[in-house]
């Protein structure tokens, strides 16, 4: 049994962490051995996420308070043994962390997100899993741009170019 002085450590932690994180997943984990819940936390952890185990009723309290209210809408979700995962900055490898996990591990379910004050559904977050990486979206991003300066570079290039090509053939013609 947890005494009270332990769940308001436990309340007010989960509400530093609620602050401090990019976003939350809900995951059931029912029937997941330890072995297996490590491996969930060590790969989280290489994504600078974090996977806790929080008494629903304590976290439910934590987000019930005052300065809370946007989360208001994961409360339905804290049925049965449910896991909280804390993302970092960068969603995505959070997500994608995740949703690798679960597809290889059937019963980790996940239950539900909240990234920008919204709630995001399973079916959603497998999308944003699917997304490539920040790195990648950059870089094509980057293409985009500087393939449009290239191509106007070669259109007003080639003008010049062309007159070039003109004369030669006239220089050529004349000799």
């Amino acid at each position: 049994m947890i005494s009270r002085s332990q769940k308001n450590v436990i309340f007010t932690e989960a509400q530093h962490q609620v602050q401090a994180c990019g976003g939350i997943i809900l995951v059931h984990y029912s029937g997941l051995d330890v072995l297996a819940l490590t491996d969930f936390r060590v790969k989280l952890r290489e994504v600078q996420a974090q996977f806790k185990v929080i008494k629903n009723r304590v976290f439910k309290k934590a987000l019930e308070a005052e300065n809370f209210e946007e989360y208001a809408s994961l409360l339905q979700f804290f049925k049965g043994p449910v896991g909280v995962v804390f993302l970092g900055e960068d969603l995505g490898a959070g997500v994608k962390a995740v949703a690798q996990f679960a597809d290889d591990h059937e019963k980790l379910v996940v239950q539900t997100g909240f990234f920008d004050q919204s709630l995001v559904s399973p079916q959603d977050i497998k999308l944003i899993a699917d997304l490539p990486a920040m790195d990648v979206l950059r870089a094509q991003i980057l293409s985009t741009i500087v393939g449009v300066h290239r191509q106007v570079l070669g259109v007003l290039s080639a003008v010049s170019r062309d007159l070039v090509g003109v004369l030669a053939a006239i220089e050529k013609t004349k000799k």
